[in-house]
């Protein structure tokens, strides 16, 4: 039965589009260098730090990646540059209602609990599954940091761990450019880890384009009024 289990759960992770936030690096936190993956070099084992200007015209237009080994678990990152102010880009982060429409992966969230006095909350996420029959349900407690940082990790549900980062950061006086770094670690418990690798890997470009399109958006309606 574990076993006819595990297939089921392996089928139905594997044909999932876009899941949500490759080489190993110790230090990711600031503008002023970005590690950035070696996976077209012959030993993916080992990563290059280079300035933040070498990448700045690579984050106008797209994102850069790299991984983060923190206590053993690698975490997968993704930056981008969106021409929006810190506090457009947090609110569209903590939009969850409308979570769906940066996660395409995402059947439907709904908030479940809240905590002013701890700027905690959780939210429930139901990620499509094989043929959107078969889905994972899961919550996880966002803790927010306004308008500078969200951090998150899984209270319950699907998969053994969930959790990670949303960093963001003003580059300029004007307030009008900010740079937004996504870090996600999922441990698949009974999923195969390099699977689990792998759909983060590939749906963190979708879900960066996404924030950047949406907060641009917003900030635009914003100089319309």
């Amino acid at each position: 039965m574990k076993r006819s289990l595990s297939l089921i759960l392996v089928l139905a992770f594997s044909l999932t589009s876009n899941f949500t936030a490759e080489a190993k690096s110790t230090k990711h936190s600031t503008t002023a260098g970005v590690t950035k993956s070696a996976s077209n070099s012959k030993n993916a084992a080992h990563t290059k730090t280079i300035g933040f200007a070498g990448l700045e015209s690579k984050m106008e237009t797209g994102m850069v990646t790299a991984e983060e080994v923190v206590d053993g678990k690698t975490f997968h990152i993704g930056k981008t540059i969106v021409n929006a102010s810190p506090e457009q880009v947090f609110d569209v982060l903590t939009d969850y209602p409308n979570a769906t429409k940066l996660f395409d992966n995402l059947k439907k969230t709904s908030v479940v609990a809240s905590s002013s006095d701890e700027n905690t909350t959780d939210v429930s996420f139901s990620l499509k599954g094989l043929a959107n029959i078969w889905n994972f349900d899961y919550v996880l407690r966002m803790k927010e940091t306004f308008p500078s940082r969200i951090d998150f990790h899984r209270l319950s549900g699907a998969f053994k761990a969930n959790e990670g980062y949303w960093k963001i950061e003003p580059l300029d006086a004007s307030g009008k450019r900010t740079l937004v770094t996504y870090s996600k670690y999922v441990d698949g418990g009974m999923i195969p880890q390099s699977m689990v690798n792998k759909q983060v890997k590939e749906a963190m470009p979708t879900v960066m384009a996404n924030v950047k399109a949406h907060a641009e958006a917003k900030a635009v309606q914003v100089s319309l009024k």
